[in-house]
């Protein structure tokens, strides 16, 4: 059992923590240029989330809170759900995607006026070719990763489903060498599983002819 002293010490680095935690925040707010009365939002991830490919990289997105998505959302963006609160919409302003055990990073940055910019980050401090390579490789991450365009999975035509729908296969099969499920393309495309299925109907697309035509492109 810790002593008043013990106690009264931990509380004080728990503050001084949060302290430095919300000096730091706010410094990297101002760097991006971001609104001085903009409410922030930081979320930090296993790359794990988006398939076993990504398991050793982790994500960071840093934005400010927004009442809603546009209906053409021409800025990434992420969602925030917590239990039963109601989700948020995060306009996200930096991205870095971090290979475990590597100096070098992908970051990413979006400004309203500035535009987007991409870079790789400490790269000079990567000590082999391979590490160099893996964290290269990030950047098919910060693609998954990257959500903007349309609200996902409402509201689109049956040309535009068929035209995302053949980008997202493309593209997991290229990541994981393999056919990817319903579920992992209805992630991909932002939507759920239910209204995946529902495109497929309305669309008039079978899932076994359009896996098998896909695989002689």
């Amino acid at each position: 059992m810790s002593t008043p002293h013990e106690h009264a010490t931990a509380l004080m680095d728990s503050m001084d923590r949060f302290v430095a935690q919300y000096d730091a925040r706010r410094k990297l707010a101002v760097e991006l240029g971001m609104p001085r009365d903009a409410e922030t939002r930081r979320l930090v991830f296993d790359g794990a989330v988006y398939g076993k490919a990504w398991q050793e990289y982790s994500v960071e997105q840093f934005g400010i809170l927004v009442p809603e998505l546009p209906h053409r959302c021409p800025w990434p963006y992420a969602r925030q759900v917590s239990g039963d609160r109601p989700e948020l919409i995060v306009q996200v302003w930096l991205r870095r995607i971090r290979l475990n055990g590597s100096p070098a990073y992908i970051e990413a940055r979006w400004h309203p006026e500035r535009g987007e910019t991409i870079a790789l980050v400490g790269l000079e401090s990567v000590g082999s070719m391979r590490c160099a390579t893996q964290t290269l490789g990030g950047l098919k991450l910060l693609k998954r990763v990257d959500k903007r365009g349309r609200k996902p999975g409402r509201n689109w035509t049956d040309a535009e489903f068929r035209d995302r729908l053949r980008d997202a296969y493309d593209e997991l099969a290229a990541i994981y060498g393999d056919d990817p499920s319903q579920q992992e393309i209805a992630d991909n495309m932002g939507m759920s599983r239910a209204s995946f299925g529902r495109y497929l109907e309305s669309c008039g697309i079978c899932w076994h002819d359009f896996k098998a035509n896909s695989r002689h492109l």
